[in-house]
Parts: C-alpha cells; sequence; structure tokens
C-alpha cells in the first residue's frame, strides 16, 4: 500500500509539472507590445516579476557568469538585440541563476515528503533546477523565433506600400519615412 502511494503522489507530482508550468510560464497569447511596465505584455509574468531583480543584480552577480561564458554572452546579445527586449546578457543571467535556485528550492521541499524515495525526490530536485536554469534561454529563443515570423509575414506588405509611395512620387528615403511614420516600421 505504502509503495502503490507513493508511486501516485510521484505520477501526480509529473501530471501538475506538466500541466500547470507550460500553462504559469508560457505566455503564448496577448499583446506583444509594452504594457504598463515598459516590458512587452507577451513577456511572461515570472521574468517580468524577476526584471527589476535582474537589473539590480547585474553587475555583481551577472558581469561575473558572462565573463566565464563569454560564447553564450555573444549568443545572448544577439538574441537580445533580435529581439528588442529591454534585457542584458548580464541580466539573462541573473534571471538564469534565481529561476534555477527557486526550481531547487522548491524541488527540496520535496524532500519534505517521506512516502516519496529519496531517487525521486533528489531527481525532482535537480529537474526543476534545470528547468529554471533553461527557461529564460527558451523564452528568449521562442521570442526571437516569433519576431523574426512577424517580420517576414511583414515585409511583402511594407514593399507593397514603400513602392507604391516611390510610384506616387516620394524618393525613397521620403517613402521609408512615410513608412516609419505610418508606425508600421
Amino acid at each position: 500500500m505504502q509503495q502503490l502511494l507513493s508511486n501516485n503522489m510521484f505520477v501526480y507530482a509529473l501530471v501538475f509539472l506538466a500541466v500547470f508550468l507550460p500553462v504559469a510560464l508560457f505566455r503564448r497569447s496577448g499583446d506583444r507590445h509594452a504594457g504598463e511596465s515598459g516590458l512587452p505584455e507577451a513577456m511572461p509574468g515570472v521574468l517580468r516579476m524577476l526584471y527589476d531583480v535582474s537589473r539590480t543584480l547585474e553587475f555583481p552577480l551577472g558581469r561575473p557568469m558572462a565573463s566565464m561564458m563569454p560564447a553564450t554572452r555573444d549568443r545572448l546579445l544577439l538574441e537580445i538585440r533580435t529581439s528588442s527586449l529591454p534585457l542584458t546578457p548580464e541580466g539573462v543571467f541573473v534571471m538564469q541563476a534565481l529561476l534555477a535556485a527557486g526550481g531547487a528550492v522548491a524541488g527540496a521541499v520535496t524532500l519534505l515528503l517521506p512516502e516519496l524515495d529519496l531517487l525521486y525526490r533528489v531527481l525532482i530536485s535537480f529537474f526543476l533546477a534545470f528547468i529554471g536554469w533553461e527557461y529564460p534561454l527558451i523564452y528568449l529563443g521562442n521570442y526571437v523565433q516569433m519576431r523574426q515570423q512577424d517580420l517576414t509575414r511583414s515585409l511583402p506588405f511594407a514593399i507593397d506600400l514603400i513602392g507604391s509611395a516611390m510610384h506616387a512620387g516620394l524618393e525613397f528615403g521620403a517613402a521609408m519615412r512615410y513608412f516609419v511614420g505610418l508606425g508600421m516600421g
């Protein structure tokens, strides 16, 4: 009976993680424009909550991490520029560290459950810490991909509009300013 209860708790925990975490962490719908906080509405609440903390800890925690991983820092810088999010690589490193620590603490709570096998409790703790570490990178990569798709979809319309403005007598620079002035560029 004890083993059956232990297995059921493990299954319940996995189902909870599989159902709740994607809903809580990955916010796909909604407007991607800046909200009240100045951050895009599509930015998940978890990262929006950590934004101010990450800005505060960028220098003492983020810079040493960025100097230890220069290739990752350069890749993050490119993705951040592409996404046009108000982030820095150092801030992303801080978010990773905070979410990994939070995942480890949440996993450590399972150590208080005596009905679970110790191996399962340790694995859950490591799994949550890993998810916390990878989550900002996954979100940033998905956001960059979404932004690139949006730009690719709007490119034919932009070319048509600029071409029409040029056909109406505007020079290329003036047609570009007209397009940007419409708020579509």
